[in-house]
């Protein structure tokens, strides 16, 4: 079967492929197309079928093999593990396997804590400065790979980006040598970053961490759908060896529903006690005393497992290999080649990160609008109700690095975290929007996406006067349409005709003739788009209000009625300035400062305390003569004035005679 053929294959397997409807607040109904497979992949009708038809009559209790049902099912179960090993290249066989490759919890959050805890990190510790254990961690780190090893006892240390855009590799030693005299070290990086995609060169930077006494973890999250896996490109116990990777199997075509997985050395597992003891972990148990198992996997894995999770991820990784690591990367650069090409066309379109780096298609995204950029989530909002497209918006779980992204100053950080905390405000939070095109997706559909993303950046804004922001939980909703209808798990029935009608969905014959109309009539609802009779009006406070980085609904209007589309401005206004990422003007003040002192993480939060209300806020707005009065006048035809200085018309307040200078770039 060719490479062309088989994505086809994998794409038509999707559960609802082409198949399920979403009502339209414009009218209608839009197929769903999703495009949100960074934060999670989709099941395919394939893997379940089998698992129904051939797993499940099987199924029984992994904690014995005397039933056909138990035994069959530990098979299934170890055949799983196997799969997996021998993808990644794990060494788990044999009287003294040099890997344990675990199932545990929830995906890769669950199996750093596992890492965590197996290392006994997370216990308490009084030790010196001098005695602690230090880890490095990347500059695209997702909170799952930072938290846990921020809560632990061990000293964790941030190596910055070089001018690259990848893992500066020569602080990175510089690091090395200034803690070598740790006794425990340890780097643990992400081999993809899941906001560009950008990938690490993972053999070189272990071979790097190991030459300097250091252990070497990695997160696979993010690409281990797609990218060759790797763990031991050298006999015995080479450098490019790793120590630990983990990755979540709900992010496999195929993988929802299935467990994190932890592959680590099994001499690293050398507690005494498992990380969790319980029900399976134990060899003998007295009224006084007890005697855990030796076994490491089954030590690990305390109480019944995710069985049918765990068997379906060994399904999800034979989709993986049978079509090929090396030929999933050559299609989805492809994919990134076409994507880029068609962003830059667009100067509205704001791509973050670099264009000129090895990556998966994901993408993380900004639309300019005038002075200001449209909200992420009013743009996932679009994407969603006039072409039905599933994407995302936020910082996706990599706060550090998306501030970077989007060029915010600490200070601008700050003053966005005090209003956030003083005022329940998700509106005002920093984010953007993503997508991904996975090697499965064709063409026709990434096309779709690319151009429905492209009508957003011309022609989105017309839409916001028929939106509201909920300013407490950042969602934007079409003003005239209800609640969409809720599916609820009440509605299920033992009844087989009551289900056969819940499954009963229209299905389109012609997705691609739908897509076509879809794109149509959103051009067509932007030409004839209005200003509402009752326009609502953003409910911010003032510190908030100096924060906004996007264009309000009444902005919109104001240039509605003048029949005009925002020119782009070489003024950005607000705390998002992305440029300044991509020129590394950011890079002395967040990357070159002295790091922070072992055992002194929290100097950040004792520098915020002593920073006044309006320093926070001070290196990009200066705010001069301001004079707030309640607004119920039509706005003015003509708000921008001389150089820099603006007049403001907020949502609730006309700000008169105001003058608020930005840096004109």
């Amino acid at each position: 079967m060719s490479a062309k053929s088989s994505h086809h294959t994998i794409a038509n397997n999707v559960i609802g492929h082409h198949h399920h409807q979403v009502p339209s607040p414009f009218g209608g109904h839009r197929t769903i197309c999703y495009a949100d497979f960074t934060a999670s992949g989709q099941s395919l009708q394939c893997i379940e079928d089998y698992i129904q038809q051939q797993v499940m009559p099987f199924y029984g209790n992994t904690h014995t093999i005397t039933s056909i049902t138990g035994r069959q099912t530990t098979w299934y179960r170890q055949e799983a593990r196997e799969i997996i090993a021998d993808a990644v290249n794990a060494r788990i066989l044999g009287s003294d396997p040099q890997d344990t490759l675990i199932f545990t919890g929830q995906g890769t959050t669950s199996a750093i804590h596992k890492l965590v805890m197996a290392l006994g990190l997370h216990l308490q510790s009084n030790a010196m400065a001098p005695q602690r254990p230090v880890v490095f961690v990347g500059p695209f780190e997702h909170h799952s790979n930072l938290l846990p090893w921020r809560e632990s006892h061990a000293d964790v240390v941030m190596i910055p980006e070089d001018e690259s855009g990848h893992v500066d590799v020569d602080v990175l030693i510089q690091r090395l040598q200034e803690y070598a005299h740790r006794p425990v070290k340890i780097g643990t990086f992400s081999a993809a970053s899941n906001l560009t995609g950008v990938l690490t060169d993972v053999d070189s930077i272990t071979a790097t961490l190991h030459t300097y006494g250091a252990l070497a973890f990695w997160d696979y999250a993010s690409c281990a759908p797609y990218v060759p896996i790797d763990m031991n490109p050298d006999a015995g116990e080479g450098l490019r060896c790793k120590d630990a990777i983990f990755f979540s199997g709900h992010k496999f075509i195929g993988g929802p529903g299935s467990p994190g997985v932890l592959v680590i050395r099994s001499r690293l597992l050398n507690r005494s006690v498992p990380t969790v003891p319980g029900g399976g972990t134990v060899f003998f148990v007295t009224e006084r005393d007890h005697r855990y198992l030796s076994n490491k996997e089954e030590r690990e894995e305390g109480g019944t497992p995710d069985i049918l999770g765990s068997i379906r991820l060994g399904l999800a990784f034979q989709i993986k290999q049978r079509y090929g690591p090396d030929q999933i990367m050559a299609r989805e650069r492809a994919h990134v080649c076409h994507a880029r090409e068609s962003f830059a066309k667009n100067e509205k379109i704001v791509v973050l990160g670099r264009d000129d780096v090895d990556q998966l298609p994901i993408f993380s995204f900004l639309i300019r609008c005038g002075d200001r950029f449209l909200h992420y989530n009013f743009v996932c909002a679009l994407l969603n109700d006039l072409f039905g497209i599933q994407s995302r918006g936020g910082c996706q779980c990599a706060g550090p690095y998306a501030m970077r992204l989007l060029g915010i100053a600490k200070d601008d950080i700050q003053a966005v975290e005090r209003a956030l905390v003083a005022n329940k405000c998700e509106g005002i939070r920093s984010g953007f929007s993503r997508l991904s095109f996975p090697y499965f997706m064709d063409d026709e559909q990434v096309d779709y996406i690319l151009e429905a993303i492209h009508f957003i950046a011309e022609d989105g804004w017309r839409f916001l006067p028929q939106y509201e922001l909920d300013v407490a939980s950042g969602r934007w909703d079409h003003t005239g349409h209800n609640e969409p209808v809720r599916q609820l798990l009440s509605d299920f029935s033992l009844d087989e005709q009551a289900s056969a009608r819940l499954n009963k969905t229209e299905s389109v014959m012609d997705i691609r003739t739908h897509r076509r109309q879809n794109l149509i009539t959103a051009r067509r609802l932007a030409a004839s788009a209005n200003i509402p009779a009752k326009l609502n009006r953003l409910d911010l406070t003032y510190e908030q209000e100096l924060l906004r980085w996007f264009v309000s609904p009444v902005e919109a209007a104001r240039a509605l009625s003048r029949e005009a589309s925002p020119a782009l401005s070489t003024t950005i206004f607000g705390p998002f300035q992305p440029h300044r990422y991509r020129t590394g003007v950011l890079r002395q003040q967040w990357d070159l400062l002295e790091p922070v002192s072992p055992g002194n993480q929290s100097s950040v939060l004792h520098q915020k305390k002593k920073m006044g209300k309006f320093k926070r806020i001070r290196q990009h707005l200066r705010l001069k003569h301001l004079m707030c009065t309640p607004s119920t006048s039509t706005p003015e035809q003509n708000d921008v004035i001389e150089g820099n200085h603006v007049i403001l018309e907020a949502s609730d307040w006309h700000f008169s005679k105001s003058r608020i200078s930005t840096s004109t770039f």
